[in-house]
């Protein structure tokens, strides 16, 4: 029964993401041949899928011989390819499948939330989370690399270890992120003895999953290139830059003379020069630098919606308020609920690298997208924990918190936690998770 709710829920909300989005596509420009530089990172997807797709080269060009490049992940651009059955970019069918990447990433977070008692809850909130929903209905590769980092979670979880490390890489190739959390998680297993045998695996796993494709870079440029270099170098620059809130930042950014190269937007020697610009502004002034990371840093925590604006001034300020009280309030109860789940950090290390990995660089809401089936799940557990905490003195049983039967208790015999089944279809908190 649970399952099925969540189910109709995912179904439900990205069937309306997957027709507006197909209303929007249908008036952009990107059914044609297109100049991707003019499309943002849209358009160099389509571009590398297209010459995937008819040259079997990894490329730029939309004429000409195709050179090949590093610059840009391959994961993504290769999904796009295929399903790229005819001339045109199939835009139809990627936001069809993206539609079915977030119901089953809801179905994910569901299973994972069984494991803490909180499945239907968490399920539903993934369900009907909108910027997750939104994002379903753009070519980026949120949707995708989201997907692959909840199902590497759910095998770590279960200790299938061989599994994780093999869609970890996977997402790896869609984006090189993955390689600084697994580097996070090594050195978390340090401290973490119990994850040490599990971290290595995984590791080793993912590794060589992204073997042949650093292997191709070595081959091909003569470097050692761990996937791609995409965005690392630009995103620290444009983070040493105040740019105010409610500001058209692209069009900033084209007038900061920092920003041209004097190399074209997708050749991988302008990352090697944004990183030095970037490093030298920060020397330059490092307090300054501070301040504005400070100042920058919510613009990862809140999302305000504005892919739902209305046309009325009115409703677009309630909006605003709403999905400022809804984001405070789930980042703090995912806070409290990662208290109480501390002893797994499986589900807590990558919430917790993607707040650290963002510090230094330019944010955005989207950035935080990959981490928030984690963050509804562990919302999911603070919510239920504090209803738990003020039901009636005497009142049998626990807590009614959604259908799910199992709940995590912590044993004497054992320092990890166990699962087992308790009864009927409720979330039972009592002792549920340790008090201190």
């Amino acid at each position: 029964m649970g399952l099925s709710l969540v189910l109709l829920l995912a179904v439900l909300t990205h069937a309306f993401w997957f027709v507006r989005a197909l209303e929007t596509r249908s008036r952009d420009h990107l059914s044609g041949v297109i100049d991707y530089i003019e499309t943002g990172d849209a358009g160099t997807y389509i571009v590398l899928a297209r010459n995937l797709r008819f040259h079997g080269v990894f490329g730029f060009e939309q004429s000409g011989p195709v050179t090949p490049t590093y610059f840009r992940a391959p994961g993504y651009p290769a999904l796009i390819a295929s399903l790229w059955l005819g001339e045109a970019p199939p835009i139809t069918w990627l936001l069809l499948v993206q539609a079915l990447l977030g119901i089953g990433a809801a179905v994910l977070v569901y299973f994972i939330g069984l494991r803490f008692g909180v499945g239907v809850l968490a399920g539903a909130g993934m369900a009907l989370a909108p910027m997750s929903g939104a994002w379903t209905g753009e070519i980026m590769s949120e949707t995708l690399y989201t997907f692959l980092i909840v199902l590497a979670i759910w095998f770590w979880l279960r200790d299938r270890h061989k599994w994780a490390g093999l869609i970890f890489g996977l997402s790896w190739l869609v984006r090189p992120t993955t390689m600084a959390f697994l580097a996070f998680v090594l050195l978390a297993a340090v401290f973490l003895p119990r994850l040490r045998k599990g971290a290595i695996i995984i590791t080793a796993v993912a590794c060589l999953t992204v073997s042949p494709w650093i292997l191709r870079n070595l081959i091909v440029f003569h470097r050692f290139i761990p996937v791609a270099v995409a965005g690392g170098g630009m995103n620290l620059l444009c983070g040493t830059f105040d740019i105010p809130y409610h500001t058209d930042i692209w069009t900033e950014w084209r007038k900061e003379p920092s920003l041209q190269t004097g190399y074209d937007r997708s050749d991988p020697r302008s990352e090697e020069v944004y990183l030095y610009r970037a490093l030298d502004r920060i020397k330059a002034d490092p307090l300054h630098w501070i301040v504005i990371r400070v100042k920058q840093y919510p613009r990862l925590l809140i999302d305000l919606g504005a892919y739902l604006y209305p046309h009325s001034p009115t409703l677009t300020v309630v909006l605003k308020f709403l999905f400022l009280v809804g984001n405070i309030a789930v980042l703090l109860l995912a806070i409290f609920g990662g208290y109480l789940a501390r002893s797994w950090p499986q589900l807590i290390l990558f919430p917790i690298f993607i707040l650290l990995f963002h510090v230094p660089l330019w944010v955005e809401p989207r950035y935080s997208l990959p981490m928030m089936p984690m963050v509804i799940i562990l919302a999911s557990v603070g919510v239920c924990r504090l209803l738990a905490s003020y039901r009636k003195p005497g009142s049998r049983g626990g807590l009614r918190c959604g259908h799910s039967n199992m709940v995590l208790e912590k044993t004497a015999a054992s320092d990890k936690s166990k699962l087992f089944a308790i009864g009927p279809v409720c979330c039972r908190m009592r002792n549920a998770f340790p008090r201190g």
